[in-house]
């Protein structure tokens, strides 16, 4: 279900950029600038656009992810190899 949402919101992002695009195109060659600067005008609009959108929603999504800190802050204390993810994954195969 969260991959059927993602990609339906990511489809229907890319058809919102892509109808500001054509209407800020559209608007600024009725108003006699040349294709090659309302096209680069447009694209313009649309990433800051997106980027306002995502910034705060990538923002949350990095504040949401939580790391593991050690108790103690000690040379001693933390190992020498890097710390195992504590998610794992299920493997297809059966245990032995």
């Amino acid at each position: 279900m969260n991959n059927m949402s993602r990609r339906l919101i990511s489809s229907l992002g890319i058809v919102a950029l892509s109808i500001h695009y054509d209407t800020a195109v559209q608007v600024a060659l009725q108003e006699g600038v040349p294709y090659t600067e309302a096209s680069a005008t447009a694209l313009h609009h649309a990433f800051l656009a997106l980027a306002v959108l995502c910034l705060p929603l990538s923002w949350q999504l990095g504040r949401a992810v939580t790391r593991q800190t050690p108790a103690s802050t000690d040379k001693a204390s933390f190992p020498i190899h890097a710390p195992e993810h504590s998610l794992k994954t299920a493997s297809l195969r059966r245990p032995e």
